[in-house]
């Protein structure tokens, strides 16, 4: 039965009949005139004036003014109520959706059209039957529990598999509400039903791709965090534990910022170091993070941000692999390739780069620098008497002696053999460089003992170094051969001594050259 039946009768869209609502309209008119009618012939009877019947008269008119007002109030709401049922009408039987009315049994009393177009069904095979019917069997509690009693105004929500004409199943959203009777029974139930298998089957999707990323990232030899709208992290792969040794819960909440060593934000550039700080996009790098020990370890990061479609930032994921091993390997490959290997003093390849680039900061008149050369006395005979080995041992110990004479900011190498070089800079007189000298010499002033092939050795060591004071803008070459004549002029003279360069003692001195310098060191090489 058509459940607008009941009050769409007598009723065709755009036009009016008569119903039972007009009813008092007529009945006011009727009583209006028929008691006009007695009033009058009454004052002609009794020959009595028409003023002197003024309260019937008025009562009337009084009456029949609110018969009529109301029987035409009455009859535009039922004007209204017809049309807004014709609209739901049509609503119902021309949406892409469809509305199901069906009894406290669930078995289908009326359906919309549109089910056909939804479901394949044809409204037909729908009605009479129930609902369960068609609903999957893994679905059926699902249904069974959104059934009532419910309160009049409350709707429920529930998705469920409905069947097809052809057997398969299609998501269905319901929407549903009881029309409940005085006694609290249900008297009908309206449902309203909306297709979101391909919402459901997206969701799904996405679920399964989420579920296969979470496993990958959980079991990643990486750590990967991702961070909210607001920077702090709110998720970590348990990873962290393994390679920072931070339990995952002691992460959550700070920022990716908060992990890193201070000094390599600092060295972040200004853009990138502040997009980290709020857990943006922060490309990649190297840096040093935190462990729980309280030390430092060295990762690879790979960030990118999440932003939803209009550009909001809504967080963002951030891995990090452990690169702490090719780190040091690299640390150690750029050392071997700027240090000495026997001393781990600057070889003579980066000092010579260096030293250039300080005598060209030296430019200005009141800056002093001053460049010292450095031979062990006699070294040749050590090797000659006690073997190489031994001479080694002695060169390891001067190249120690040395580094720790010079100070913070100068820069000390090996240039081979025996020879050592100094470049002491920020000097406030000759006399400062003069004394670091002296500190050198008086550092090996004490015997040298070595375990050599199961013998004890006890040496004596001393050394000859030449000392020169750089000018302003002077280029190495120049201040390198004042340094050599100067270390010449002090083993002329017995050794175990500083001369200072002075210009009035260069009579008589071979001119000597860096290549020279270099040639000599090569040919006195005993490693």
């Amino acid at each position: 039965m058509d459940p607008w039946a009941s009050t769409s009768q007598g009723r065709r869209f755009g036009t009016w009949r008569p119903t039972s609502v007009s009813a008092p309209i007529v009945l006011g008119a009727i009583l209006l005139v028929l008691v006009a009618s007695v009033t009058f012939v009454e004052s002609l009877t009794t020959r009595r004036l028409l003023a002197d019947h003024w309260l019937e008269v008025t009562a009337l008119v009084a009456f029949g003014s609110v018969a009529v007002a109301l029987a035409w109030q009455s009859q535009r709401h039922l004007e209204e109520l017809l049309s807004s049922e014709a609209r739901y009408r049509l609503l119902a039987e021309n949406s892409s959706d469809f509305v199901s009315m069906s009894d406290e049994e669930a078995v289908v009393t009326w359906i919309s059209p549109t089910v056909t177009s939804a479901t394949g069904w044809p409204t037909e095979t729908l009605l009479g039957h129930s609902l369960m019917d068609f609903i999957h069997p893994g679905d059926k509690e699902v249904l069974r529990d959104s059934f009532g009693p419910h309160a009049e105004d409350e709707v429920v929500h529930t998705r469920v598999r409905f069947r097809l004409p052809d057997g398969t199943f299609r998501w269905l959203a319901r929407s549903a509400r009881d029309i409940v009777a005085d006694d609290g029974s249900v008297r009908r139930r309206v449902s309203g039903w909306r297709d979101i298998d391909d919402v459901v089957t997206a969701e799904r999707a996405v679920m399964a791709s989420e579920a296969r990323y979470r496993l990958i990232a959980e079991h990643s030899s990486d750590i990967v965090l991702s961070w909210d709208r607001n920077g702090r992290i709110d998720w970590v792969s348990p990873s962290i534990s393994s390679i920072l040794g931070w339990p995952a819960h002691e992460v959550i909440g700070r920022t990716p910022a908060s992990l890193v060593h201070p000094d390599d934000l600092v060295s972040m550039p200004a853009s990138q170091r502040d997009a980290y700080a709020r857990g943006a996009r922060d490309g990649r790098g190297e840096a040093r993070y935190a462990t729980a020990d309280g030390n430092w370890r060295w990762m690879t990061r790979a960030g990118t941000p999440l932003v939803s479609d209009r550009g909001e930032p809504l967080g963002g994921v951030l891995a990090l692999h452990d690169f702490e091993s090719e780190h040091q390997a690299l640390e150690l490959l750029r050392f071997q390739a700027t240090h000495d290997g026997l001393t781990e003093l600057t070889n003579r390849h980066e000092f010579l780069a260096r030293l250039t680039t300080m005598l060209g900061s030296n430019r200005r008149s009141e800056d002093r620098m001053a460049v010292m050369f450095i031979d062990i006395d006699g070294l040749k005979d050590l090797n000659d008497t006690y073997g190489h080995g031994a001479g080694d041992k002695a060169i390891v110990h001067v190249a120690q002696q040395i580094a720790g004479q010079v100070r913070a900011g100068d820069l000390a190498a090996r240039l081979g053999g025996d020879e050592f070089v100094a470049a002491l800079r920020d000097l406030r007189e000759v006399s400062d460089a003069e004394s670091v000298a002296l500190a050198i010499l008086d550092s090996i002033t004490e015997p040298l003992t070595l375990e050599e092939e199961g013998v004890t050795l006890t040496l004596s060591l001393s050394l000859s170094i030449g000392l020169t004071v750089a000018k302003p803008g002077e280029d190495p070459d120049t201040v390198l051969r004042r340094a050599d004549r100067a270390l010449y002029r002090a083993k002329r003279e017995g050794g175990a001594q500083l001369i200072t360069y002075d210009a009035a003692h260069d009579d008589g001195l071979p001119s000597v050259d860096v290549r020279d310098i270099e040639r000599r060191a090569r040919a006195r090489h005993v490693t």
